[in-house]
């Protein structure tokens, strides 16, 4: 069985027989297609059988799935179960022909591997080239200029959503948020979002308030940004100043405490009581005053570890409870970077960033730390939506230009996520690009295969060295003329 863009992609259950006991990851793998030449399969969700799963523009193997990508070689990768059985050997050794006979009777141990089959253009796993290695969840694949996500099956329990504007993605993490937020706008009670920095926590805000149908505003107070001493009125009211309030404002409505780790002790046992009583007292005020509100807190610390919320009173931790909502950091949503992507860059139609994007710029972004999250991600974008044009899509070289080769915030990228960003350490002299193209007769892809890298990375240590394609022509077609032998490029 092989599957045409056409077909249901859903494969069938493997027969009790040919399992001994349960697969260690219980849920079991599928791969998503983020991009591909082949616009049919884009955005398709593949389950991974026990037999694994065979890939390339013409798979001869079954389960395979089919890929109209001129770049991808006929049968271009196997992924499949980690198996405890001499099946790990046949294929170590190359013996194909022996897998499906051996998968049948052998034990899954919950990795997954992944075996290149002899490709053109190689396989590459989160940014590096393997011809076979065990992929760590979860894991991005470039074959040719097709892109995949490969990870484990998100726990059912997590209900089925749809995407918002305000909260776009199909993640387990996304769709995991969207519900909690609906659970907490139907009911009123206190939320309690944490997470990174610029992990949206005002997106979510924003999306609470529309599905909470509140017709009052929603309401938003940093508490860094008061000075001290500022607090009560800013929060309460002032009688005598004939402030109201922030809690005030917002009644009717929504209102957002960003930080709440930063307001003083004392006042955070006055928020309790308006949170358990829904009346507030203004600074010299005699009167209680009745509001309707509903409370966001935002915190970078997860509420349910003691020692990081010195600051927070622990009665008013427990008022907020049954709503402690966790944002997952960008790294952590690959799944859903594109729909952030446009949400919080939009482009002209009828670009998207899925097409201003090739293979080898969107590998980069995926495996880009984002350490500022979407506040990264968005100055990162704003740079290079000027560069955006009908004629290409963009290249890493152009990413080199938005990103500066780390995150915002300093700290150190992995290496694997930015090799195709700048020269790596490892490129190649002049004398000795020099002496590779004369060996190989200026033919590129001769130098990538005895390098062991990919065609496009040979491209682009030619053009970090300036050789021009006049210069490579001299190369090609025949060997050089003996007054060129000691040149260099």
């Amino acid at each position: 069985m092989v599957f045409s863009p056409d077909d249901d992609l859903t494969l069938p259950p493997a027969s009790p027989a040919r399992r001994t006991r349960p697969v260690a990851a219980p849920q079991g793998w599928h791969l998503h297609v983020l991009t591909s030449p082949d616009v049919k399969l884009v955005d398709a969700q593949v389950p991974i059988s026990q037999e694994g799963l065979w890939i390339g523009r013409r798979p001869v193997r079954e389960p395979g799935l089919r890929v109209d990508d001129p770049s991808m070689s006929r049968t271009h990768v196997w992924i499949g179960p980690t198996l405890s059985s001499p099946t790990d050997v046949a294929r170590r050794s190359g013996v194909r022909q022996q897998v499906r006979q051996h998968v049948r009777q052998s034990v899954p141990v919950g990795g997954l591997d992944c075996h290149d089959e002899r490709s053109q253009n190689g396989t590459f796993v989160d940014g590096e080239r393997h011809t076979a290695t065990t992929l760590v969840a979860p894991a991005v694949l470039r074959l040719g200029g097709t892109v995949l996500l490969v990870e484990p099956v998100a726990d059912a329990r997590v209900p089925p959503s749809a995407a918002s504007a305000l909260l776009p993605g199909q993640s387990a993490d996304a769709r995991r948020v969207r519900a909690a937020l609906a659970d907490a706008a139907a009911c009123g009670e206190p939320v309690w979002l944490y997470g990174e920095t610029g992990t949206g926590k005002e997106f979510a805000t924003l999306a609470l308030h529309e599905l909470s149908g509140r017709s009052g505003p929603l309401v938003k107070l940093s508490l860094p940004a008061i000075a001290p001493g500022e607090f009560e009125a800013e929060l309460f009211g002032h009688q005598s100043q004939g402030r109201r309030g922030r809690i005030a404002e917002a009644d009717g409505g929504t209102l957002l405490l960003d930080a709440i780790d930063e307001l003083p002790l004392d006042l955070q046992a006055k928020l309790l009581r308006v949170l358990e009583e829904g009346v507030v007292r203004a600074v010299g005020g005699q009167a209680d005053i009745r509001v309707n509100v509903q409370f966001v807190a935002t915190a970078r610390t997860d509420p349910t570890d003691p020692t990081t919320h010195p600051r927070v009173r622990r009665d008013l931790l427990v008022r907020f409870r049954n709503h402690w909502i966790a944002l997952a950091p960008l790294r952590e949503r690959q799944l859903d970077l594109l729909a952030i992507a446009d949400q919080i860059v939009p482009l002209p139609a009828p670009h998207t960033w899925r097409t201003a994007l090739n293979a080898e710029a969107l590998e980069c972004l995926l495996l880009h730390p984002w350490h500022d999250n979407m506040r990264e991600l968005r100055a990162v974008l704003t740079r290079l939506r000027r560069l955006i044009g009908d004629a290409r899509p963009l290249e890493p070289a152009d990413l080199q230009f938005a990103m500066y080769n780390r995150p915002l915030s300093g700290a150190e990228v992995p290496e694997a996520a930015i090799q195709t960003l700048r020269p790596p350490s490892t490129m190649p002299s002049r004398a000795e690009l020099t002496r590779l193209l004369r060996e190989h007769n200026g033919n590129v892809n001769a130098i990538a295969r005895a390098q062991g890298r990919d065609r496009k990375q040979v491209y682009r240590w030619l053009e970090y060295a300036r050789v021009s394609e006049a210069e490579l022509e001299r190369f090609r077609g025949s060997r050089p003329a003996p007054g060129d032998r000691d040149s260099e490029v």
